[in-house]
């Protein structure tokens, strides 16, 4: 999940008003990773010989599932936050909807 902060990506004011952070994860976890981060490795395999051909798995330095996640948010904004599950099919409305 490419983040540059997750208070941007999951919405920080959604967040801080209702102090819950939705997200469709059921059991998942997964490691977050900066967007800088995969852009330097980027630059380094397009200008460094040696890295034709080769394919890179990039990830965060932590895994974690969406409670988390939503205790790093709480820490951040200085407030309890708790992960509420979203169906992924009313995710999937929901982003159709803004389109």
């Amino acid at each position: 999940w490419p983040i540059s902060s997750p208070l941007e990506s999951a919405g920080a004011p959604q967040i801080a008003a209702t102090g819950a952070f939705y997200f469709p994860s059921g059991d998942g976890r997964w490691a977050s990773i900066d967007p800088a981060d995969i852009a330097a490795v980027a630059v380094r395999a397009l200008v460094d010989p040696g890295h034709e051909g080769e394919a890179y798995a990039l990830t965060g330095s932590e895994s974690m599932d969406a409670a988390g996640y939503a205790r790093v948010l709480g820490e951040v904004l200085g407030a309890p936050v708790r992960h509420v599950d979203v169906p992924l099919v009313k995710t999937g409305r929901f982003v159709a909807g803004m389109t």
